[in-house]
């Protein structure tokens, strides 16, 4: 039951990332929020 319980868990997780993942690069530029880390390490992030 319990592993079960975690792989359905797992199974919305999935989802909701995939989700985010489709919805965020359709935000406006200005939107987006800027780190002073450099520009490969937060596209990587």
């Amino acid at each position: 039951m319990r592993m079960g319980l975690i792989r359905q868990l797992c199974r919305v997780l999935t989802w909701c990332s995939m989700i985010i993942l489709g919805v965020l690069p359709l935000l406006p530029a200005a939107e987006m929020v800027r780190t002073d880390l450099p520009g490969s390490v937060e596209h990587f992030t």
